[in-house]
């Protein structure tokens, strides 16, 4: 190559990078003006004296069972408040009001061992005010239980979530743990985690909307499970007033989430109604309840306080009537 095509090839790359510049720096000269961001301004908070912060907590007084009512009336802002309200004011209710179980009432079906003291869990008792030290106690298997079963057996309606469930085994129904395994001596346990684990996910079950715990759902739905209770029947289940409302129909029932070992809920029965002497006891497995949020449940649940009240007062006035 000699050296005039050298020379002319540098100036080609010369005359060509001058033009690229010139083009940028034009381009950034005639561009719209941006100003520099800067930190935004945070105002003061002015600071209020603690004597004028508003209060937290504390008790109310009611005067009488009206003005509960109508506090709790005004004040409810969910589902879980409104089943926390009956539970309170079952004392003074109406004999027909359906009493709902908390999720932490109870012992529940997965294998947690038979203890006569439960719930509780409101404190150190030197701690509560004087004029409410009566009002403390625990649910207890040998006092509570007796009297549970003596407000079914004459119409109430009871429903039950999660741990409360164990009710079913302390009346002696006939229903068991679904979930569990069968060891080589022939005794029975509760799955293990390594084999077991539906930690909230959802899943869906079948149901019998003929039933009137079930009026207004399709024939599936789905259901939050957080390693709830899921139930087996007994052979003579349904002879003793015992029924399936809602079940587990294969063994693949995950919906969203993750579920291991999934296919042991094949078979097994997540809702039941059950005739207990004149009463109704409704056993709710999944959270259908859970944070207020599942709301394709709710109808489980608003159904057994609806169907519940019906029933206990259609039992009291057959007795008064004498079966006419």
């Amino acid at each position: 190559m000699s050296k005039v095509n050298i020379i002319l090839i540098a100036l080609i790359v010369v005359i060509v990078g001058g033009l690229a510049g010139g083009y940028f720096y034009m381009k950034d000269a005639f561009a719209p003006h941006r100003p520099t961001p800067q930190s935004p301004v945070i105002p003061e908070v002015p600071k209020v004296p603690v004597s004028q912060q508003p209060q937290q907590g504390g008790i109310k007084k009611f005067k009488d069972y009206a003005e509960l009512k109508k506090f709790l009336e005004k004040h409810i802002s969910s589902a879980s408040d409104y089943y926390g309200g009956l539970s309170l004011m079952r004392k003074s209710a109406p004999e027909a009001m359906p009493m709902v179980g908390a999720p932490s009432t109870g012992i529940g079906m997965q294998g947690v061992s038979a203890a006569d003291g439960m719930g509780g869990g409101g404190g150190a008792p030197a701690n509560v005010p004087a004029e409410y030290q009566p009002m403390l106690g625990n649910v207890t298997v040998s006092a509570t239980v007796p009297r549970l079963k003596e407000f079914l057996d004459q119409g109430g309606t009871i429903l039950t979530i999660g741990t409360s469930n164990s009710l079913a085994q302390h009346l002696g129904l006939p229903i068991k743990n679904h979930l569990v395994e069968q060891l080589e001596d022939g005794t029975e346990r509760p799955l293990p985690r390594e084999k077991f684990y539906v930690p909230g996910s959802i899943l869906r079950v079948s149901v019998d909307n003929t039933n009137p715990l079930a009026h207004g759902l399709e024939d599936q739905v789905d259901v939050f499970f957080d390693n709830s209770d899921t139930f087996q029947l007994e052979p003579n289940a349904v002879l003793e007033g015992v029924r399936p409302v809602a079940w587990f129909a294969n063994r693949a029932p995950l919906r969203s989430g993750w579920a291991w070992g999934q296919f042991y809920l094949d078979g097994g029965v997540a809702v039941i109604d059950a005739t207990v002497g004149k009463g109704k006891l409704y056993m709710y497995g999944p959270e259908v309840l859970f944070r207020s949020q599942p709301h394709g449940t709710f109808k489980l649940v608003f159904n057994g306080i609806y169907w519940g009240a019906s029933a206990g007062a259609s039992a009291t006035m057959t007795e008064q009537t004498g079966g006419k």
